[in-house]
C-alpha cells in the first residue's frame, strides 16, 4: 500500500538535534525507579498494584515492592503512585519518510517499528543512531519491496527472472536488511525463488500475497507475516473455516492495518476538515496528501475477519501503514488500537497485538514484549489503566527507551520543536 519510497528530506543531523534535549532526560549513573506503580506486564492479564521496577544500564534489574529494594543512592525515584506501566508499544507496518517521525513515534510511545520498505541510506541513519546513542525507536526493516513486471510503484525492485533471485536477496542480507517484503506482480516462479533462498540464508519474507501465487500457497510457503490481509475473501455470507485452520496451524502473522483503510474510507472529509497533529507533519508531504483519492474499502469485513481469526488463535499484531496520507507517524496506532477494540478484541488482546505479539514476530520475545527482570527498559508509563479502556493508551506520563527515561514535559517540548520546523 506504500504509493513510492519518498526522498527524507531531512538527514540524521535534524534528529541529532530535535533529540539533543534528551540529554536532561536522565538515565539515572545509579540506575532508575518507578515507585509504587501498577505494573501490566502483558504475560498475562493481571495488573500487580503498588509494585516497584528498577532499571539500570537499560535493563529491568528488579521487580517488587520499594521498601525492598537494594538500590545505590544515587538512583533516580519516579514517583508513578496510581499510574500504569506497561511495555513500549510496537508499529508493525510503517514507512519511514522522515527523521522527525522517530519523535512523534516517541511521544506516542512507540518504542519499536517494523519498517516496510527500507533503503541502504536508512540502514546508514540507523547505524549513525546507533552511534551517538541517541533516543530513537529500534527500526526493524525489510529491504526494497520485491515486485515483478507492471509493478505498482515507482522504485519497486523488480525481478522477472527466477535466476537472478539469489544474488539479490543475498546482497539484501548481507547489507544488514532484516527481512524480504515481496509484492502483488511477482510471478510465482520468482516467488518461489525468494522463498527457497530466503530459508537457505535464513532470512524471514513477509509482505503481500502475489496475485499469481495465491493465499494458500504463500501461507503453505513459510511466509512470515500478510499485511493488510491480503488475500484472504471475505467472510461475509460464511466462515471459510478450512482457511481460518490453516492461518492457525501454519503459524503466519497477520497485520490488519485497519486504520490506513479507515483513512482512505474518510479521505475526502479529512482533506476538508482541520487535523491537531497534521501540525507535526513534514510540508511536502502535507502538499502531496491533498491530491489523494478516497475510495470504499469493507471495513466490516476486515473487523469480522480480525475477530474470527484471532479468536480462533491465529497470530495478529497491530499497524498502522504509517507514510500513507493521514496516517501519522506515532498518534495512528492509538487509532489502530482503538478499531481493534471496536472489531471485538478486549483491550488486553488488543494490547498484546502491540506489545508481546510484536516481540514474538520478530523475534525478540526473549528482550522485549513483557515486563520481566532482564529484559529491555523500554517502557511506558500511563496516567489511566488501558485495560479499562484502550484509549488509555494515549494517557501517557513518559516514555522509557532503553533506560533513558523521557517525560511528558520533554516529549511535548520534543514535538513543539517538530511543529515549529513544519510550519
Amino acid at each position: 500500500m506504500k504509493k513510492q519510497l519518498l526522498i527524507m528530506t531531512v538527514c540524521i543531523c535534524a534528529l541529532i538535534g530535535a533529540l539533543s534535549q534528551a540529554d536532561n532526560a536522565e538515565s539515572g549513573s545509579g540506575g532508575i525507579v518507578f515507585k509504587n506503580v501498577n505494573i501490566i506486564p502483558m504475560n498475562e492479564e493481571t495488573v500487580l498494584k503498588n509494585c516497584s521496577v528498577f532499571v539500570a544500564k537499560g535493563k529491568i534489574e528488579v521487580i517488587g515492592k520499594f521498601e525492598d529494594l537494594k538500590i545505590p543512592e544515587s538512583t533516580k525515584i519516579i514517583d508513578a503512585e496510581n499510574k500504569y506501566l506497561v511495555p513500549g508499544f510496537s508499529d508493525m507496518h510503517v514507512h519511514i519518510e522522515h527523521a522527525d517521525e522517530r519523535i512523534l513515534f516517541l511521544a506516542n510511545g512507540v518504542t519499536l517499528v517494523r519498517n516496510m520498505w527500507g533503503s541502504v541510506s536508512l540502514l546508514k541513519e540507523i547505524e549513525e543512531i546507533h552511534k551517538k546513542r541517541l533516543p530513537c525507536p529500534e527500526i526493524y526493516t525489510t529491504g526494497p519491496l520485491i515486485d515483478g513486471k507492471g509493478a505498482y510503484w515507482r522504485g519497486s525492485f523488480i525481478i522477472e527472472d527466477p535466476n537472478k533471485v539469489a544474488p539479490a536477496i543475498k546482497q539484501m542480507k548481507a547489507d544488514g536488511f532484516n527481512a524480504i517484503k515481496v509484492y502483488d506482480k511477482l510471478s510465482k516462479e520468482v516467488y518461489m525463488e525468494i522463498i527457497k533462498t530466503a530459508k537457505e540464508i535464513n532470512i524471514p519474507v513477509m509482505g503481500h500475497v502475489p496475485i499469481a501465487v495465491g493465499l494458500k500457497t504463500v501461507i503453505h510457503s513459510g511466509q512470515k507475516s500478510i499485511e493488510h490481509f491480503n488475500g484472504y475473501p471475505a467472510f461475509d455470507y460464511y466462515i471459510d473455516n478450512d482457511l481460518v485452520d490453516l492461518t492457525v496451524k501454519s503459524g503466519i502473522w497477520n497485520c490488519p492495518t485497519l486504520v490506513v483503510f479507515y483513512k482512505f474510507k474518510d479521505m475526502d472529509k479529512l482533506q476538508r476538515q482541520t487535523i491537531e497533529e497534521i501540525k507535526y507533519v513534514n510540508r511536502d508531504l502535507v502538499k502531496k496528501w491533498k491530491y489523494a483519492t478516497g475510495y470504499n474499502p469493507p471495513m466490516n469485513r476486515y473487523k469480522k475477519l480480525l475477530k474470527v481469526l484471532f479468536d480462533n488463535g491465529a497470530r495478529i499484531v497491530a499497524g498502522t501503514d504509517t507514510g500513507n496520507p493521514f496516517v501519522i507517524a506515532g498518534f495512528s496506532l492509538h487509532e489502530e488500537l482503538q478499531y481493534m477494540n471496536e472489531a471485538g478484541l478486549t483491550p488486553y488482546q488488543v494490547l498484546l497485538t502491540t506489545t508481546k505479539n510484536a516481540a514474538e514476530m520478530l523475534g525478540y520475545e526473549r528482550r522485549l514484549g513483557t515486563i520481566e527482570k532482564g529484559k529491555d527498559a523500554d517502557l511506558v508509563l500511563l496516567d489511566k489503566n488501558p485495560l479499562e479502556d484502550i484509549k488509555n493508551t494515549k494517557t501517557i506520563a513518559g516514555v522509557m527507551v532503553k533506560g533513558v527515561w523521557l517525560p511528558k514535559e520533554l516529549l511535548q517540548s520534543m514535538l513543539a520543536e517538530v511543529a515549529e520546523r513544519n510550519k
